[in-house]
Formats: structure tokens, C-alpha cells, sequence
């Protein structure tokens, strides 16, 4: 059983304000065979494509798509987490996305590496320079993209990604 002071050890308090949302559209990519168009919401200072960055610095998370989708399709649920406050990258990865011209489910298996290769770019973008804060990075996903959350933190992802383990 948890005791109240426990929990207040482990879990935040919600924020106090909410955040507009910014939208900004990366063209990455891991090579030529695996273009990763990532979407990246965040809290902004007023609302809108390109707007500027609140004053951070924020967690970030990567969100996976599941089979046959988009990022897009889940900009409701990602709202509202950049509304309390975290940055949210999601890429559309090349071969399980809604429009990709070699759709295989196979390609699940490359997705960690992927998103791993998104958190570091995203990082590293002058737009966002301290305003994300790097130690603090979660993940989630839907459906597919669950496999994909999970395969991001096995010994061999975080390894060859370059991440600490």
C-alpha cells in the first residue's frame, strides 16, 4: 500500500498553467531508405505551426504510430500532454505509415532504432536549445507503436543508439 508521502516522492504535481501548442514539421532521415518526416508539438507562447517555444526546459517523448496511421491521427491525446508541458516528437516511419508505397509490419523491428535517431535530432535543434530538457525522456505508442516503445529500451536499441544505458 502506497502512503501519501511515498507517492509524493515518485509522482509531480500537475502543472499549474496550460500550454498553447506549437506544431513544427522536421524532414529527417536515417538514410535514404528511411525518410522520417517527424511531427514535433510543444509547448509554445501562442498557439500554432512554427510558433515560438515557451520558456522551458521540458521533457520529451517520442510517440509511435501504430500500423496504417500518422501521427496526425493522434494529435488529440498529444495536445494535451504538450499542454502540460512536454515536447512530443513523432515520426512517420517509412514502412508501416498510412501512405507508405512498401508497407511491411516487418519493419516494426527497425522502428526503435528510428525513434532513437528522431530523439537526437530533435535534441539537438537550434530551435529548441535549452529549452528541452535530455534526461528526462519518455515514450509511448499505439498499437504497433507499443512494439516500437518497448523495443526502444532493450539493451541492444539503447546500445546501438548511442543512448546511456
Amino acid at each position: 500500500m502506497w502512503r501519501s508521502g511515498a507517492t509524493r516522492r515518485f509522482f509531480a504535481a500537475a502543472p499549474a498553467i496550460t500550454f498553447p501548442v506549437g506544431i513544427r514539421i522536421v524532414a529527417l532521415a536515417r538514410g535514404p531508405a528511411r525518410p522520417l518526416p517527424t511531427t514535433v508539438w510543444y509547448p509554445a507562447l501562442f498557439a500554432g505551426r512554427d510558433a515560438p517555444i515557451a520558456a522551458g526546459p521540458f521533457p520529451v517523448v517520442i510517440y509511435s504510430h501504430g500500423l496504417h496511421s500518422l501521427p496526425a491521427r493522434h494529435a488529440e491525446i498529444i495536445s494535451r500532454w504538450v499542454a502540460a508541458g512536454f515536447v512530443v516528437a513523432a515520426p512517420a516511419y517509412p514502412r508501416t505509415r498510412e501512405d507508405a508505397r512498401n508497407f511491411t509490419r516487418a519493419d516494426v523491428r527497425n522502428q526503435p532504432a528510428d525513434a532513437w535517431y528522431v530523439v537526437g535530432k530533435v535534441l539537438a535543434l537550434p530551435v529548441f536549445a535549452g529549452h528541452l530538457d535530455g534526461s528526462r525522456i519518455g515514450a509511448a505508442g499505439h498499437s504497433a507503436g507499443g512494439y516500437t516503445t518497448a523495443g526502444l529500451f532493450t539493451p541492444a536499441t539503447t546500445t546501438r543508439s548511442g543512448a546511456a544505458s
